[in-house]
């Protein structure tokens, strides 16, 4: 074959991160400039959109951490291994945390249909995503701090945490 598998991967993974920055980002701008769109639900996609924005990016860091390796830029590798696994950690949490926040804002807004528009504001739903957003910011950094280690098997480099 002309090709490896890892430039399939590479290729893949740069694909999947251009479709991921370009529907989430026209999701993003949407919400964010028209009036009609901005209600307690779509904030929480909005959420979601900006973790999958980040998840994408992780695409390129990901190929820049491995570009650094095999220049053999050990020192910037470190800081980019940790950040590749900053931004997946912190788009998987956000995902998950935002679409049990999507769950509970349904589950809500179907019980008490009358009184959710008297409860349930943008901003309300603003403040619990910013909350949200800046507890697993301090969770991901607890973990750096008490775990995450970049691990080296059999000639292939892995960030762990």
């Amino acid at each position: 074959l002309p090709y490896s598998v890892t430039d399939l991967y590479y290729t893949l993974r740069i694909l999947e991160g251009i479709a991921g920055i370009i529907t989430n980002t026209i999701t993003i701008l949407a919400i964010t400039r028209h009036k009609k769109l901005r209600t307690p639900s779509n904030f929480i996609l909005l959420s979601i959109s900006f973790s999958d924005y980040l998840t994408s990016l992780s695409a390129f860091v990901e190929l820049w951490s491995d570009i650094a390796y095999t220049t053999g830029q050990a020192d910037i590798w470190h800081v980019v291994c940790y950040l590749v696994l900053y931004t997946i950690m912190l788009g998987g949490n956000t995902n998950v945390v935002g679409l049990t926040i999507t769950g509970l804002d349904r589950f809500v807004a179907i019980k008490f249909a009358i009184q959710y528009r008297n409860h349930m504001s943008v901003k309300t739903m603003a403040r619990i995503l910013i909350g949200m957003w800046i507890l697993l910011n301090i969770k991901i950094i607890a973990e750096f701090i008490w775990g995450a280690n970049i691990v080296y098997k059999q000639g292939k480099i892995k960030c762990y945490t």
